[in-house]
């Protein structure tokens, strides 16, 4: 019985190192906010400049924001993640600005409200990937 403690504590333990951990050691931790969109066409965009910038919180590692994920499929392009010590204040966090083109999948025209991130994922500087729900989606046209 006790060789089953043992195998159980050890599995918990290796949990930590892999992918498939309970845990997201290493993996960045941020709030990403939208910032000005810019139409290719005032009347029938089928193509927009999305700005928007990441900010790690206090006591981030650094690693990449690989992609934002959007509500019915799609992505945009990240950035990277600067680490950002435990005790600076959460101003004083490193920011990357991103600007990321979103062309519209068939050619049609893009409508406000449609291009809208739900989701991100992440990889960390050990290698570690993951991908995080949006506490609340974000428009950024």
């Amino acid at each position: 019985m006790r060789a089953y403690w043992i195998l159980g504590a050890l599995a918990v333990l290796l949990t930590g190192c892999s992918n498939f951990s309970l845990f997201a050691v290493g993996i960045p931790t941020v709030v990403i906010s939208p910032g000005p969109s810019t139409p290719n066409s005032p009347t029938q965009p089928t193509e927009i400049q999305i700005n928007y910038t990441i900010q790690s919180v206090p006591g981030s590692p650094g690693g990449v924001l690989v992609s934002l994920n959007l509500k019915g499929g799609g992505t945009l392009t990240g950035g990277p993640i600067y680490a950002c010590p435990q005790d600076t204040p959460s101003s004083q966090c490193p920011i990357t600005n991103v600007a990321a083109s979103f062309t519209s999948p068939s050619g049609s025209v893009i409508t406000p409200g449609s291009v809208v991130a739900v989701s991100y994922t992440v990889q960390g500087e050990n290698g570690a990937v993951r991908t995080f729900q949006l506490p609340q989606p974000i428009t950024f046209y």
